[in-house]
């Protein structure tokens, strides 16, 4: 079964593309300064973004250092950012980012070849982000939480880690 969207839906769900990007270019801070020279949708496949996502996406946003796969649901998206990041910068996110918030949760991925850290938020969002090579890289996921979705992070950032 196929849902389909009024154009105003899907506005708003576009809407909520730029926020999510706009939100993430904010976290990236000054490591964009910094830019890095890899593309994140060259990190992050199309077949990878819909098992993340639980179903189809579309085409992805590309902008270099940031990659969002759209899913045909209104509030589902995938999203990866890759920026480089300098090891004073990556202290302070992990002493500043550590402490969950109130109905958040915080751990480290210790299958992960670097340091990690994995956040379920209360506002329904799922990440995972990654120290490697003076790189940050943050997997985004908007969608309900479920074990297996946790299980398929981990393995797109074993993924992702491998082509850096």
């Amino acid at each position: 079964m196929r849902i389909v969207f009024s154009v105003r839906s899907r506005m708003r769900f576009n809407n909520g593309l730029k926020i999510s990007a706009f939100a993430l270019l904010l976290s990236a801070g000054s490591g964009l300064s910094y830019a890095a020279p890899i593309r994140a949708c060259s990190l992050l496949d199309s077949q990878t973004a819909s098992v993340l996502a639980g179903g189809p996406v579309s085409e992805p946003f590309d902008a270099g250092w940031l990659c969002i796969y759209a899913a045909d649901s209104e509030k589902t998206s995938v999203e990866l950012a890759v920026s480089k990041i300098t090891n004073a910068q990556e202290a302070s996110f992990l002493k500043d980012n550590g402490g969950a918030k109130k109905g958040d949760t915080y751990e480290s991925i210790p299958e992960l070849p670097a340091k990690n850290q994995f956040a379920v938020t209360s506002y329904g969002k799922v990440g995972l982000t990654a120290f490697i090579h003076g790189k940050e890289i943050n997997l985004i996921i908007s969608r309900r939480f479920t074990p297996d979705l946790k299980s398929a992070m981990i393995q797109a950032m074993k993924e992702i880690l491998s082509r850096l």
